[in-house]
């Protein structure tokens, strides 16, 4: 049974109008890192990071997956139905991944659709999208913050994506710089440990991974995911014209 493990970054989403973090006209121009993307940030001046997160929020209306998404759930569905294992990291916080209908999916960055409390752990996922603070409903806390992982600070779950690394036998990196940690590690434990390796971007496979053996896809993600995603199926023997069985199917 093969084990394949998805690592999308910021390059799947771009072309779904979500700028990158390393576009010059990217969400941060304007506002310094540590203002609005660090815990010291938070503390000294939340009402700024939460106005820059809701504005973030905001500019999601209306976006929908792209062809790559669509690609990665056809992708799932296809090796689930043949008794394969499947599982997608993301560093994305724009949720397009779910919205799409990804069903294993780990957001280790976070998600911008989600708010905790910081004193009593209560998350809540609500379209709430004012300027103003809003308080913790459970506990009374005077506001909660959003659910987003900031520098300094540990990804959400790293105990599953690390056993997912560990255990794949496909590793598929798409749309990411590999300059972020632990994810940037990712690939190289994937060539180390002799996993088949794939990776698309729009910029040519960095130097340091010349000469690797590596599947390499270099284009648009919504052009170049559905090509790596059939080279997969193909690689596995699973037919792409395959009909998909549904819960309707099903009962």
């Amino acid at each position: 049974m093969a084990l394949v493990v998805i690592l999308t970054g910021a390059g799947i989403s771009a072309e779904s109008g979500i700028p990158t973090f390393r576009d010059q006209n990217g969400l941060w121009e304007n506002h310094d890192v540590g203002e609005v993307a660090t815990p010291k940030g938070w503390m000294e001046n939340p009402k700024l990071v939460w106005r820059f997160y809701q504005e973030r929020r905001r500019g999601m209306q209306g976006v929908e997956p792209n062809a790559a998404h669509r690609a990665l759930v056809d992708l799932e569905k296809k090796l689930l139905n043949n008794g394969h294992g499947f599982y997608l990291i993301t560093q994305n916080i724009d949720g397009l991944d779910i919205k799409a209908g990804i069903q294993y999916i780990v957001e280790m960055h976070g998600a911008l659709r989600r708010f905790r409390c910081e004193k009593c752990d209560y998350e809540v996922e609500n379209d709430y999208l004012e300027d103003d603070l809003l308080p913790c409903p459970e506990c009374g806390w005077v506001h909660l913050r959003p659910d987003v992982v900031w520098f300094d600070e540990m990804p959400h779950n790293p105990e599953i994506f690390l056993s997912a690394v560990n255990q794949c036998t496909h590793f598929v990196s798409i749309g990411t710089s590999g300059e972020v940690y632990p994810a940037a590690h990712f690939i190289h434990d994937a060539l180390r440990d002799g996993k088949e390796v794939y990776y698309q971007n729009t910029d040519p496979i960095h130097a340091h991974l010349l000469g690797m053996e590596i599947h390499e896809f270099q284009g648009k993600a919504s052009e170049k995911v559905p090509e790596l995603c059939s080279n997969i199926l193909k690689s596995l023997g699973i037919s792409e014209k395959e009909e998909l069985i549904t819960d309707n199917d099903a009962s």
